[in-house]
């Protein structure tokens, strides 16, 4: 079966958001998915902020499987039939604040 110059994929993430990217099929790795995720995500949904992509999960026959991040997306695709959905799970990346030391907070030595 001949493999198109781009895939498509739904993404559904453990954070209630879904989006659809596009990708060079036959060279993206999970590993450079998850990276494009993250980096789409930011600019699709700005009020989360960015995200950590921990994990990419697609469902066969009933069952959700973890990808591994070196296997390139495409070969598991090839055995999906109908739309090409994967399981995002994620967390959002809150900022650090800003270390200072409080005033009021003193360390006893006694």
């Amino acid at each position: 079966m001949p493999v198109a110059e781009t895939a498509t994929v739904f993404l559904e993430t453990s954070l209630g958001t879904r989006l659809v990217v596009c990708f060079p099929a036959r060279a993206t790795t999970v590993a450079d998915l998850k990276r494009q995720e993250s980096t789409e995500h930011a600019a699709c949904f700005p009020r989360i902020g960015p995200i950590a992509v921990t994990s990419l999960q697609i469902e066969l026959d009933g069952s959700w499987f973890l990808l591994t991040d070196s296997m390139v997306v495409e070969a598991a695709l090839e055995w999906v039939k109908g739309p090409r959905r994967l399981l995002v799970e994620a967390h959002e990346l809150l900022p650090h604040p800003v270390a200072r030391k409080d005033a009021n907070c003193q360390v006893c030595n006694c």
